[in-house]
């Protein structure tokens, strides 16, 4: 939402162009798919465990820009205003919650929608797990999955580990491009 969203201010000056677009964004979820149960996964700090298995796992990003940093406690605030809980777990990414808090759920018996455009995530995609991008608005199956990445869900780890994931600092195996890991 942070790049999506112009330059908006409050009137004392704080940022809120990112919170103003993640808050639309939380809001037509809610309202149009209505869940019987939701929350939200947060990054509780720019580094986890896996760090530590690869040190140059995410070291291009550096920290968030000056006019993001604020917005994200106030997209906490949004979050629970509308009675989501958010959850973030020292050394653990968001993507670790919403696979520990997927596999609960499906252990439970319920049938779960990610909204995410992460494509880490496509890997959970299932019968029973579906993934919602927000920016496309597309709810993808195990299907859609292989449609967009060319593999299934099952084989994204696999994927994406011979192509490598330039948005995590990840590389992949040299001269193996997305139309030859698939």
């Amino acid at each position: 939402a942070y790049h999506a969203m112009p330059d908006l201010r409050a009137p004392d000056g704080t940022p809120t162009g990112a919170v103003r677009g993640y808050a639309s964004q939380l809001v037509k979820l809610l309202t149009r798919e209505r869940p019987t149960h939701v929350a939200a996964a947060w990054d509780f700090e720019l580094t986890s465990f896996r760090n530590e298995i690869h040190p140059g796992y995410k070291a291009g990003r550096g920290e968030p820009p000056a006019d993001l940093a604020p917005q994200f406690a106030l997209c906490d605030e949004v979050t629970r205003a509308l009675g989501v809980p958010g959850i973030g777990i020292e050394r653990f990414e968001a993507d670790d919650v919403i696979a520990t808090m997927t596999a609960h759920a499906l252990d439970d018996g319920a049938d779960v929608v990610i909204a995410s455009s992460d494509k880490d995530l496509c890997a959970l995609v299932s019968d029973r797990v579906s993934l919602f991008d927000p920016h496309s608005e597309a709810l993808l199956g195990p299907a859609g999955i292989e449609a967009r990445l060319g593999v299934p869900p099952d084989l994204v780890p696999d994927f994406l580990t011979l192509v490598g994931d330039a948005v995590d600092d990840i590389p992949g195996v040299p001269g193996i491009g997305a139309k030859t890991a698939a």
